[in-house]
């Protein structure tokens, strides 16, 4: 019994020094943070679809991004310099999501897979 276990531990660390175990990913919230300082950073993000998401716009200067608009989503947030703020939702298929300022002058978007 003490070489059975001792076999199976050991082709455990070998799997795991060879790379071949992978962790089984997380279904929880997709959380990212975007500054806004002249422009959204990073501006292009990737997301699973399904999975809940909460982005935290850090405002450092928000130029004409009086609010971030998402497009064909309905969603829009205030945006105030200095401050946080967090927009949430769940994208229920992949496909890409822009958002940006109202004028349109900065913009950004999400890969949704």
């Amino acid at each position: 019994m003490k070489n059975l276990t001792l076999v199976i531990a050991l082709a455990a660390l070998s799997a795991v020094a060879l790379g071949q175990v992978h962790a089984a990913p997380k279904k929880g919230v997709q959380r990212a943070t975007i500054v806004v300082d002249h422009g959204f950073n990073p501006a292009n993000l990737s997301l699973k679809a399904g999975r809940p998401v909460q982005l935290t716009f850090d405002v450092k200067h928000r130029d004409c991004a009086s609010s971030v608009v998402f497009e064909g989503m309905k969603l829009s947030k205030p945006l105030t310099n200095g401050k946080k703020t967090i927009v949430s939702f769940t994208p229920k298929k992949a496909g890409t999501i822009a958002y940006g300022c109202p004028m349109k002058m900065m913009k950004g978007s999400l890969t949704v897979k």
